[in-house]
């Protein structure tokens, strides 16, 4: 994504960083060799992977093998970078996210999944809305309902749309069908 690699980019070009790509359009980042060998070399060079990768397990397998930290930029799972920066932008808008209500409407995907969590570690307030048979992960869920009762957040999961938005305080809008 042109968006998630030049901000990561800038990023580390304002901190004063190097950063270096990896372009794995060409072929799979662990088709030719092991991903703990993968990772146990770049952690020699580099302070820190930021991985776009489709399959969450091999984000999974990058930090359980790396010594240094391991950055989420999207899977087929999570995109925990997309819910920090969509809460950010709530938070500027409108201050205390804990009475902020958010309304997701759309396919219960990585995106979903993220705002979900982000929802359940800030105490804030989401409705989602999927599809029946496009829900959110179960799992992410379930975990996302167990942080929210230590934090007060509250979520809602709908299948009616209409019922997820109203009174939200905004609206988060993906594909109502599923891009599967």
């Amino acid at each position: 994504s042109l968006r998630t690699r030049l901000t990561f980019e800038a990023g580390m070009a304002s901190l004063g960083g190097v950063s270096f790509f990896f372009d794995q359009t060409q072929g799979r980042l662990d088709a030719r060799e092991k991903l703990s060998d993968i990772a146990h070399n770049l952690e020699r060079w580099i302070d820190v992977i930021v991985l776009r990768t489709y399959d969450q397990s091999t984000i999974e397998g990058m930090a359980e093998h790396a010594s240094v930290p391991v950055i989420n930029a999207l899977s087929n799972l999570e995109h925990p970078c997309q819910a920090l920066a969509d809460y950010m932008t709530l938070q500027e808008r409108f201050g205390d996210l804990k009475s902020v209500t958010l309304a997701y409407v759309g396919d219960g995907n990585n995106v979903a999944n993220s705002l979900l969590l982000t929802c359940a570690v800030l105490g804030s307030q989401i409705r989602i809305a999927t599809p029946p048979d496009h829900g959110v992960d179960k799992q992410i869920l379930a975990d996302a309902k167990k942080i929210a009762r230590k934090t007060g957040a509250k979520i809602e999961v709908l299948t009616d749309p209409h019922a997820a938005v109203a009174g939200a305080d905004a609206v988060y809008t993906d594909q109502w069908t599923s891009m599967g």
